[in-house]
């Protein structure tokens, strides 16, 4: 099973990783259990409009239709993701979980909120360990 595979790589890092690893490791397993669950989103074009989204511009992740959006489609309430996080995910979709957790991001706190909420919306409802782990993580 590939979440077990992805899970069983994400603890072996783990084990040896200081915090900054492991909130990069955070969100790296979040965001590729969204991809094993079919819900990580399109981030190169608008999902309303089907504009492609440039590399400079933030994106919006709609909290009703869990996709991605330009600021002209975006709604209130939608997550912003900027033009680096969107960059960051992009780049670290291809490496392994724990080279991929090397990866520094400047601002993960965003990133790490948004997809919280994305895992939260899939399971509709408040994960209680997101919200514990979030202050030490």
């Amino acid at each position: 099973d590939d979440l077990f595979a992805l899970l069983l790589d994400c603890l072996s890092v783990l084990q040896s990783a200081d915090q900054v690893i492991q909130r990069g490791l955070l969100v790296q397993f979040i965001w590729r259990y969204l991809r094993l669950a079919g819900l990580q989103p399109e981030l190169h074009r608008c999902a309303s409009c089907n504009d492609p989204l440039p590399q400079s511009a933030k994106g919006y992740l709609s909290e009703v239709y869990g996709d991605m959006r330009c600021g002209i489609c975006s709604e209130e309430g939608d997550r912003v993701l900027s033009a680096g996080a969107r960059a960051y995910l992009l780049y670290s979709t291809g490496l392994n979980p724990a080279r991929a957790a090397g990866v520094r991001l400047q601002d993960d706190a965003s990133l790490r909120q948004a997809l919280y909420r994305m895992v939260q919306r899939s399971i509709d409802m408040p994960l209680a360990t997101l919200q514990v782990g979030a202050d030490f993580l």
